[in-house]
């Protein structure tokens, strides 16, 4: 049996408009309205499968007791995260002082190097002899363990 057109067309449909629900439900879409779309999703599962007996909820203790645990395992995951944020961008963040003596002699060095080449330093040019990380050349004063 053939294909026809028409056939092909209406699935290109269907695949593209599945295609654009997914883009926008895994990439574009606000994620308070899918968290939203999904608790009221298993929100009413749950209500009609109580209605109909299959999952009565009769003793309310062991999901006390499970609630309890969730609670309290993401509030010791926010904390360490948090605290491991801060230790990481304690490390990135400088004084007013120290900024502005780094900037000045990046500004120095392209000048001299401008001076020497006669011609103007790209923007992306990095000072080699400036004091920072010997690996990555990022800003830390100190060995940033890369």
């Amino acid at each position: 049996m053939g294909v026809s057109s028409s056939d092909t067309d209406a699935d290109e449909h269907s695949r593209t408009t599945i295609g654009r629900l997914e883009q926008w439900l895994l990439l574009n879409g606000n994620r308070f309205v899918i968290a939203i779309g999904v608790a009221v999703t298993f929100g009413i599962a749950y209500l009609a499968l109580t209605m109909a007996n299959v999952a009565p909820l009769t003793e309310t203790q062991p999901l006390f007791y499970a609630l309890s645990g969730l609670v309290s395992g993401n509030m010791t995951l926010i904390t360490v995260v948090v605290s491991s944020n801060q230790l990481l961008l304690s490390r990135e963040l400088q004084t007013p002082d120290e900024l502005e003596s780094e900037i000045e002699a990046t500004v120095d060095y392209r000048r001299e190097v401008e001076a020497v080449t006669n011609r103007a330093a790209p923007s992306s040019f990095r000072s080699s002899s400036r004091s920072g990380c010997s690996r990555c050349r990022c800003s830390s004063r100190i060995s940033c363990g890369w």
